[in-house]
């Protein structure tokens, strides 16, 4: 990603050419310490006119500076109306909470940008208006997903991980659509799939990556290679996974696993190192046998 930094800031001159004039083209080096890398993916995919609009998390004192950076690159940015206090991706859910008023450890706030200002500030005001439908429309979400997360909403927020475990015998599903890493920031889209198969997100994951190809090759061969893999998730809600295993007659064998290595599945993979389907939702890992909740597979290819 520091790649793709450098293409912004006018370091690296093979690629396109940044989106801002000289002048204030250092501005864009306050990138790294204001938001993540997924907040870059989104401001690359806005300024290459892929994506209508999108948003970022950001220190509430630092938002300012941020609006001002993305101004200078021609961009509309609008300030959220509340306060966030995230607490982290576990499983296949993004768990927050927000508030209109200043409590502690409500530190962040969200930042809209789009090339259009009307796009922007209905962006504020749906979330105001907690209007999933027309929030999610303007951000360039699929309907499809858009209705499924607003059924799925008041079970767990984003849930998406049931419908990965309901194909037999680890069917592979389309990796683009891998949301199950979204713990380790491994994604392109910002939205969950209503389906590991949904044919509308598959089709903007494709013209997200190509953006992201020609602007940062690297990144983009890094991200594709982590995608697919085999994921596995915990009944505490943990996730590990692997981009290295071989499939045999007898199940899979696992050459690298990755994941918190606390996690108590991430220890009994590492040190067994093969996993096997006995039956829907039921898995031997080495000699022992684990049902569903305890753990669940899908195959990202």
């Amino acid at each position: 990603m520091l790649h793709l930094l450098n293409i912004l800031t006018g370091k690296e001159k093979e690629m396109a050419p940044p989106p801002v004039s000289d002048r204030y083209r250092k501005s864009f080096e306050l990138f790294r310490s204001l938001i993540d890398e997924q907040g870059l993916i989104q401001l690359i995919l806005v300024l290459a006119r892929a994506k209508p609009a999108a948003r970022v998390s950001v220190k509430q004192q630092l938002s300012q500076e941020l609006q001002n950076i993305l101004s200078l690159a021609g961009l509309f940015p609008c300030p959220s109306q509340f306060y966030v206090k995230s607490f982290g991706l576990r499983g296949a859910g993004y768990t927050y909470s927000k508030t209109r008023k200043r409590l502690k450890g409500y530190d962040d706030i969200y930042i809209y940008f789009s090339y259009d200002r009307k796009i922007s500030e209905k962006l504020r005001d749906s979330e105001a208006r907690e209007d999933e439908g027309e929030f999610g429309k303007l951000l360039g979400y699929p309907e499809c997903c858009i209705k499924h997360y607003n059924r799925q909403k008041f079970v767990k927020p984003g849930d998406y991980s049931l419908s990965c475990f309901k194909r037999p015998a680890l069917k592979p599903w389309p990796y683009l659509n891998n949301a199950l890493l979204w713990v380790y920031g491994l994604k392109i889209i910002d939205h969950f799939p209503c389906r590991p198969d949904c044919i509308r997100s598959l089709r903007i994951n494709r013209r997200y990556l190509k953006v992201l190809e020609k602007c940062d090759p690297r990144y983009a061969d890094f991200l594709k290679t982590q995608l697919k893999s085999l994921v596995l998730c915990s009944r505490a809600g943990e996730v590990i996974y692997s981009t290295k295993y071989r499939k045999t007659d007898r199940g899979l064998v696992v050459e690298e696993i990755r994941g918190d290595r606390r996690d108590p599945l991430y220890e009994l993979v590492k040190k067994k190192g093969s996993l096997r389907i006995v039956s829907p939702h039921t898995y031997e890992i080495g000699d022992r046998k684990l049902f569903w909740p305890e753990v669940e597979a899908a195959i990202f290819e």
